[in-house]
């Protein structure tokens, strides 16, 4: 396996939220507004801030030095947008195509010590405008013969969010690069991609549970649905299944292929672990790997990044490396 993926340029068009994780413990205090509600608290030095939603896939490709372009909206005049432009700035990661209009989504997460997940709360998207849309379509007409790969990264669960009806009709008309889509709620939206990425419960969504017979049966009514060239479907620890059509183009006889992974038996956090599993992905893809290594390539960043308790953290070339050759290095030399 080659870990140098340097070379190509991999554009991440999405919303770019940002992360907030608390760590810390109830205090024993109660609320003095509801006295039945008690209090969470943490140290400001264990408050963390970092890159959330497409954010963090940008920061997982530049953290095993992929070249990486993050397309998205944001309002440096506010504190979230500040904030998250501050952590691009610390990793050299350039503003070129973020365009300024709308505040920064943010998702916020408390944590006791151990990891364990206390509760979370969402920031949510503010409602786009046409004049921010029309500059945000600009940046991604800006990106033909520049982007060799484009990720669309589409976190928005509230209705609002960056990936529009006419943002997706710019990438489509103005992008011929390989595309890799992703989205919580709107897979049925993103037409002819090269690459959908989904997990179960999004491809349940996307499909409105009209398929029922299992995870092969989602696959090939959402390729009814959009007609992309594959489906993959990350399956957690147990790692990923790949759905190709047929040489006849035909997906009701689809090729499955499961490239499997092994689930940790140690405390895990599972936050982050898909922005993981896309960032090595795409950046294998855009390299001209095979899919399966490309997948496999996943499997260990979202390994892991699933080690890596209280939030979505860094993780390095070579704490990939080391999953890798804990999941694959055997059989792959044979």
């Amino acid at each position: 396996m080659n870990w140098d993926f340097s070379g190509q340029t991999i554009a991440v068009i999405g919303d770019h939220n940002l992360d907030i994780d608390y760590v810390g413990s109830y205090s024993g205090l109660m609320s003095r507004e509801h006295e039945s509600l008690a209090v969470f608290e943490s140290l400001p030095e264990n408050v963390r801030y970092s890159g959330g939603g497409a954010a963090n896939i940008v920061e997982a490709l530049v953290d095993i030095e992929a070249d990486t372009i993050p397309v998205g909206i944001w309002d440096t005049h506010t504190q979230r947008s500040r904030m998250l432009a501050h952590r691009f700035n610390e990793k050299s990661i350039s503003h070129d195509g973020m365009v300024s209009g709308l505040s920064t989504p943010a998702f916020i997460k408390f944590y006791r010590p151990s990891g364990a997940h206390v509760f979370r709360a969402n920031i949510a998207s503010e409602p786009m405008t046409k004049e921010v849309e029309d500059r945000l379509i600009a940046k991604i007409q800006g990106l033909a013969g520049v982007a060799d790969l484009v990720i669309v990264a589409d976190y928005d669960e509230t209705g609002n969010g960056v990936i529009t009806m006419p943002v997706r009709e710019a990438i489509r008309k103005y992008l011929s690069c390989p595309k890799i889509g992703l989205s919580r709620e709107r897979a049925d939206k993103l037409y002819e991609y090269d690459y959908l990425i989904l997990n179960q419960m999004e491809i349940r969504k996307a499909t409105r549970g009209r398929a029922i017979d299992g995870i092969k049966q989602y696959a090939i009514d959402l390729w009814g649905l959009v007609r992309p060239k594959n489906i993959i479907i990350t399956l957690e620890g147990e790692g990923a299944v790949l759905y190709q059509t047929g040489k006849q183009g035909c997906f009701s006889k689809l090729h499955e292929n499961m490239i499997e992974s092994v689930p940790l038996t140690t405390q895990i956090d599972t936050c982050g672990c898909g922005d993981a599993f896309v960032a090595l992905f795409a950046a294998c893809i855009a390299r001209g790997d095979d899919v399966e290594q490309a997948i496999k390539a996943g499997n260990a960043a979202g390994r892991a990044q699933a080690r890596k308790l209280c939030g979505a953290h860094n993780i390095t070339i070579d704490e990939v490396k080391r999953e890798w050759q804990e999941l694959y290095q055997l059989t792959d030399t044979l």
